[in-house]
């Protein structure tokens, strides 16, 4: 299912996947190939390509339907990408745009500040987990 979103949200900017793969994914053509033949993008990866399409990583791996769910009730705010939301720092706003484009929050939905505090905490663990590797 994911290569057949990418190929098609490729399309409808007249953009060839591989120089997309490559250009936004930072992957070799040759892992392009392999998501053709059925492999998934790592997650950095797919963020990079939804931030990219302006899609959530929901829809790009084939979960949703909807390209950018509709905001809950009462929460229709403008979208992240539209400006920082609730004063948030430079860093706050790459997390809250990161987590848009993963599908997990709404586009302008806040984020507390206890919420903001574990996202940076579970954010420091997976680094220290990924220079483990």
């Amino acid at each position: 299912m994911f290569w057949d979103r990418f190929e098609l949200l490729c399309s409808e900017r007249g953009e060839k996947t591989t120089p997309v793969g490559v250009k936004i994914g930072e992957v070799s053509s040759a892992a392009v190939v392999r998501w053709k033949k059925g492999a998934m993008p790592g997650p950095k990866i797919l963020l990079k390509l939804a931030a990219y399409f302006g899609v959530s990583v929901a829809y790009l791996k084939g979960l949703s339907d909807d390209r950018n769910p509709p905001a809950p009730p009462g929460n229709e705010k403008a979208p992240a990408s539209a400006g920082a939301v609730g004063g948030l720092t430079d860093d706050g706003q790459k997390l809250h745009d990161a987590l848009v484009a993963a599908g997990w929050i709404q586009p302008g939905q806040d984020i507390t500040p206890q919420q903001m505090q574990a996202l940076r905490g579970l954010s420091d663990a997976a680094k220290a987990i990924l220079r483990q590797e």
